[in-house]
């Protein structure tokens, strides 16, 4: 006859879901940071968006009506 000691089963369920449920949300974060990256590229290759450098090294994306990036600049 086979004995199953349900207290090492109910632990057995509970670590498997939390497991599965952080799994889950680790890669759903990952895979939206991921699917917006490219997204962005994407647009930016194509010319959808327009960037440029600002003169603290750092990416700026900019309106599409914005004709100035040297004012934008120094304003930020």
């Amino acid at each position: 006859m086979l004995f199953i000691d349900w207290a090492v089963m109910l632990g057995l369920a509970v670590s498997y879901t939390v497991g599965t449920v952080f799994g889950y949300m680790v890669a759903l974060r990952r895979g939206r940071r991921e699917g917006i990256e490219i997204s962005l590229d994407s647009l930016v290759a194509r010319g959808y968006i327009r960037t440029g450098v600002n003169s603290r090294g750092e990416t700026v994306i900019y309106k599409y009506w914005e004709k100035d990036k040297e004012k934008n600049d120094t304003e930020q």
